[in-house]
């Protein structure tokens, strides 16, 4: 379950670095690149609110004229609004898609 307000990351690891998209696409992404890491981030809208979503990261690199993409999903209800912004990263284990435990 997310909140409206509340931040959705992607992130992804490579060489070169990957580019990262949200579908549906967000219009409020945020993004960032550091030692071959991407990430993008998402705010859940209002208009979600009482819904289920399902969002996709795709993660796109090339090499040598081969492009190579990962993709990972999230579903989840949304309710209503938090008081404050906090961040929630899926799936709580680690995975081919970011360096770290907590990363979509």
């Amino acid at each position: 379950m997310l909140h409206v307000g509340e931040e959705l990351r992607c992130s992804a690891s490579g060489n070169p670095t990957p580019q990262i998209t949200f579908s549906p696409p967000a219009a409020d992404a945020t993004e960032g690149r550091r030692y071959g890491v991407a990430w993008r981030a998402m705010v859940v809208p209002a208009k979600w609110k009482g819904q289920r979503q399902t969002v996709n990261c795709t993660a796109v690199n090339e090499l040598d004229g081969q492009q190579h993409t990962a993709v990972a999903s999230a579903t989840f209800d949304v309710t209503g609004q938090y008081a404050t912004r906090s961040r929630r990263r899926y799936p709580p284990s680690p995975g081919p898609w970011g360096p770290g435990p907590d990363h979509f």
